[in-house]
Order: C-alpha cells, then sequence, then structure tokens
C-alpha cells in the first residue's frame, strides 16, 4: 500500500501532539491519547491500536491507542541483543503512513516520510479510519515493527534503519505488536506471531478474547514473560499468555476498561499495569500474580500516557506532573518544572531521555510540539528547525538501527 516509500517532508520529523500513545508490548509508547473530545466512536485500538479480527474493526478508532504498546515499556534493550555496530534511535509513527527518526537522543527528528503531506488530517478527511492510520510500533532484536490500518486492510512493516520500510505481512488490521522471549506477537483476536526476524507471519488461532476488536497488546518480562492483549466494544476484556501465544487464559479481577480503553500496556518489577485512557475512577489495572488476576487504581491525577518500566520503576506523566511507582500498585506524583509541558505519547532511552509530542485534539501541524527531558520533570519544546510540524504522531518507540543514508550516521 505504499507506506514504505511515502512522501518525504523534506523536514526532520515532525511531531504531532495526536492524542494517543504508543506502543505495544516491546514498543514504548504512550497513549498520546487526548482523544477526548475525538473519539466519541471508541472502536478501534485503545493502546496499541486497531482492531484485529474480522469485519468487525471496521469501526475501530486506533485512535484509542496508546499503544503499544505495548506499549509504555523501555525496549531499547529487549530479550535479545541486536548487532554491534547500530545507532541508539527514537521512531515516531504517525497517521498517513507517516515515520520519522531521531539519532541525537531527541534533539532534531529526520527521515520524516508519509503517504501524502499535501492530507491535513480531521479536514475532511478521517485519518483514524483509514489503511495509513498508526496502530503501532515496537522495538525488538535490531529491528522496528510498525502496524497500519484502522477500518481497512492492515499491514505489518519492518525496518532495520528507521528509513525504509518493507511491507512484511497483509491481513486484518492489528492492535499493535509486542515482541519478547525472541518472538512478536501482532494483537488481535485471533493473533499473529512471528520469530525475531518478523518475516513470517503465522496465525495463532482464537484467544478467547469476548471482544472482536483488539485494543492493545503489551509484553510484560515477569514470571517467565507474558503477552497481554485487551479488546473492547461494548464491553472489555482482556487475555494473557504465558506460552508466547500458544495458549491464552482469562484473568480475574478485570472491569471493562481495562479491556476497552487501553493506553499501553507495560511490566516489570513483578508488576503488570494496563493504564486506561483517563477513565477515572479506574486510572490503572496492575497484577502482581503474572496476570491471574487484576486490581484496579485510582490515581491522584489520571496518566495520558502509558506507564514505562525504566529497570527499577514504572513512570507516567499527567498535565504537569510525573507518576513513579516501584510496584505498580502505590504512586507518587510530583510536578512539572515545566508548567506548560503536556507530553502525548511518549518513549525513553535506556540513559533516561523522554522524548514525546505535545497531547491534545488539533495539535499537530503547525500547532504540533516535540518536547525532550531527561528527568521526566523538566521539558524543553524543540525548536521549528529540530522538527517538522505534520500529520498525527500517535506513537512513539526506542531501539537501535543500522547507519544509512539519509537516516542515522556510522557511530563515532
Amino acid at each position: 500500500m505504499g507506506l514504505a516509500t511515502g512522501c518525504d517532508n523534506g523536514s526532520t520529523g515532525e511531531e504531532p501532539a495526536a492524542d494517543t500513545e504508543a506502543g505495544s508490548g516491546s514498543t514504548a509508547g504512550a497513549d498520546d491519547d487526548d482523544d477526548d473530545d475525538d473519539d466519541d466512536d471508541d472502536s478501534g485500538p485503545s493502546e496499541s491500536t486497531d482492531t484485529g479480527g474480522d469485519d468487525e474493526s471496521d469501526d475501530g478508532d486506533p485512535d484509542d491507542t496508546g499503544d503499544t504498546g505495548n506499549t509504555g515499556e523501555d525496549t531499547s534493550d529487549t530479550a535479545m541483543d541486536p548487532p554491534d555496530g547500530l545507532v541508539p534511535a527514537f521512531v515516531a509513527q504517525g497517521h498517513m503512513g507517516r515515520t520519522m527518526l531521531s539519532c541525537d537522543d531527541g534533539l532534531t527528528w529526520i527521515a520524516d516520510t508519509s503517504l501524502d503531506d499535501t492530507i491535513r488530517c480531521f479536514e475532511g478527511i478521517d485519518c483514524d479510519h483509514h489503511e495509513g492510520s498508526a496502530t503501532g510500533v515496537t522495538y525488538g532484536d535490531g529491528l522496528f515493527v510498525t502496524t497500519w490500518g484502522w477500518g481497512t486492510e492492515g499491514n505489518i512493516q519492518i525496518s532495520s534503519d528507521g528509513v525504509d520500510w518493507e511491507t512484511v505481512h497483509t491481513g486484518p488490521t492489528f492492535s499493535g505488536t509486542a515482541f519478547g522471549n525472541g518472538v512478536f506477537i501482532a494483537g488481535a483476536r485471533s493473533p499473529f506471531r512471528a520469530d525475531a526476524s518478523a518475516t513470517m507471519w503465522a496465525e495463532l488461532g482464537d484467544s478467547g478474547l469476548d471482544e472482536w476488536t483488539p485494543r492493545g497488546i503489551g509484553f510484560a518480562d515477569v514470571d517467565g514473560g507474558r503477552f497481554i492483549i485487551g479488546g473492547g466494544g461494548g464491553t472489555g476484556d482482556v487475555v494473557v499468555s504465558a506460552t508466547d501465544g500458544d495458549d491464552w487464559f482469562h484473568p480475574e479481577g478485570i472491569v471493562d476498561v481495562c479491556g476497552s480503553s487501553i493506553s499501553g500496556i507495560t511490566g516489570g518489577g513483578g508488576a503488570i499495569v494496563i493504564a486506561t485512557r483517563n477513565q477515572d475512577p479506574v486510572d490503572l489495572c496492575v497484577s502482581t500474580d503474572g496476570g491471574t488476576s487484576f486490581s484496579t487504581i485510582d490515581l491522584p491525577e489520571a496518566m495520558n500516557t502509558a506507564a514505562i518500566w525504566t529497570g527499577s520503576e514504572f513512570v507516567g506523566f499527567s498535565d504537569g506532573t510525573r507518576l513513579t511507582s516501584e510496584d505498580g500498585v502505590s504512586w507518587t506524583s510530583t510536578p512539572f518544572a515545566t508548567s506548560d509541558a503536556r507530553p502525548g505519547a511518549v518513549a525513553r532511552s535506556p540513559d533516561g531521555t523522554f522524548v514525546g509530542q505535545r497531547n491534545g485534539w488539533m495539535v499537530w501541524y503547525e500547532e504540533q510540539t516535540m518536547y525532550r527531558s531527561t528527568d521526566g520533570l523538566t521539558w524543553t519544546a524543540l525548536g521549528a528547525g529540530d522538527f517538522a510540524g505534520g500529520h498525527p504522531i500517535r506513537r512513539i518507540a526506542h531501539g537501535r538501527v543500522e547507519p544509512t543514508e539519509g537516516g542515522c550516521p556510522e557511530p563515532g
């Protein structure tokens, strides 16, 4: 569908302040979704994205996802070690098939391409329901994996350099992908799985998810690894796999919003955290027993992003506040030093740098803002020469890419 090439903005990476997140399992990405007002028909993926499954996904709303997630994990050095000579990089995914790349720790964005730079989303065209709808970006073992399409045919693409993208699977739409234990899984009621090369995808069969519309997928590195898929339409449901997708079970204690309104799924420190999309009083659904059961958490401030696991604590963000927790259950809020920052989709590098875009509805193109922070409290808005405004960015992930012309230069 032409997503691999797209059109070049000639700019370097813009970042819309879209409203939903990010990412998927092994990918980071917050829900970026502020969609509060834009998503009245929330049928799309909630966190990681789209509606995998059958026709019923057509009315899904990808914007609900936050993603991927998968979302919310610090995935730059997950599971398997990629080859040497790769460059640390952020990849951002946006609507209309948009991708962009940062090779300098979020200071600037380059290789900004899309299907059509002349279109303006939500000004006569519904970019949520489109072949170029961004539904997830994940990193694992030297590859970035993206999923595209909502209410249309879906595509899975891979890239080793963040610039050139290859379509490796076409079929139903997916709620992003997650990476763990050496495999990628694409979220759907009947999920698909690939090995670390991500080139051949096999359908796993019915997961038992009660809903046809997946809203998010994630991988939690707890108890040997858990893949989690959430879905929702009229109600919500969650399924968990402890066998890398071979078998799935329903956890206890799941309320509707745990599956139907997801901004991210992540895990660490023995906990699995599903962040909902501003569904007060259920801000989080948390498991401390490997996904057997979940309890709900009401935070002091609603989290706008997925929760990111840093290796020692979970981090998430609300308007003007950083939220942290060592166990996913007890959370501490700390006000931003930068009062006007409102990060949406967020990712983190292993060195501790956060990047994100301004959260909100219709705050893209000329209104877009890209942020960078080294502590999650002081946020700097990038200048006009550091990125270019464009189509809404929905998810961001960190990983490592091969040096290439037009992308990241050789290290050193």
